[in-house]
Formats: structure tokens, C-alpha cells, sequence
């Protein structure tokens, strides 16, 4: 009994390691530079996850912006973060406007997650007909 356990320790840490290593050759790299790694920090500093979800993390609030830029434009964006939008109470406090600066950050950071291959997940919401 000892030895399956082992052996199927052993086995779960190979496959994992496994996955680990082809999901990380997936991401690209050569994308990621200063201009992402700030937007990243803009991100955590203004507590954007705490409604918004990227790769299924964060809050479930707002939307998911993993692959926002693809279903919107930049300038429609930029447009959203530059002004407050008009949203209930609660939830505007916690959007306030951003600098120029903060938003092209932000931006940049959007566009590596965007980039970040997610092999078909999330898959599409079922749509109920009623």
C-alpha cells in the first residue's frame, strides 16, 4: 500500500510539473516588459481584482477581462478608465479615474493578458432560452 502511494505521489508531481512547463511556454515572454509589469502594479494597487476576474481570479462583480480586447477596443477603454463611469454607488467608489500614465499601463497590461494563450477555456457561457 505504501509503495502505490508512493508511486502515485511521484506520478501527480511528474504530470504537474509537466503541465507547468508547457503552460509557461505558451505565454509570451518578449511581450512582457516594463510598460506590462506596471500596468500589473496599477492593477493590484487600485484593487481592480477586487471585481474584476483575470484567468478566473478576482472577483466576480464586474467582468472578466482576461480577453476584454477582444470583444473591445483600446479607445473604448481607455475612454471607460479616463472618466468615472456611470455605475451604483458601491461600485463607484472603488472605480475612480485614472491618470494617463496609470491607463496606458493598464492598457499594456491588458494586451499581454490578451496574448496568453488559453487553450479554449473559459468555454462559452450555455445560453438558456426561455
Amino acid at each position: 500500500m505504501k509503495k502505490v502511494f508512493i508511486a502515485s505521489l511521484i506520478s501527480s508531481i511528474a504530470i504537474f510539473l509537466y503541465l507547468t512547463v508547457m503552460t509557461t511556454n505558451q505565454v509570451s515572454y518578449d511581450r512582457l516588459n516594463d510598460k506590462v509589469i506596471e500596468g500589473k502594479k496599477v492593477w493590484q494597487r487600485k484593487a481592480c481584482v477586487e471585481c474584476h476576474t483575470i484567468f478566473g481570479n478576482g472577483g466576480y462583480n464586474a467582468p472578466d477581462l482576461t480577453k476584454t480586447l477582444n470583444t473591445r477596443n483600446k479607445s473604448a477603454i481607455r475612454s471607460f478608465l479616463k472618466e468615472r463611469p456611470v455605475i451604483r454607488t458601491a461600485k463607484a467608489k472603488r472605480h475612480i479615474k485614472l491618470a494617463e500614465e496609470e491607463i496606458d499601463s493598464v492598457l499594456s497590461y491588458l494586451e499581454f493578458v490578451n496574448t496568453v494563450e488559453l487553450n479554449g477555456w473559459p468555454p462559452d457561457p450555455i445560453r438558456l432560452n426561455r
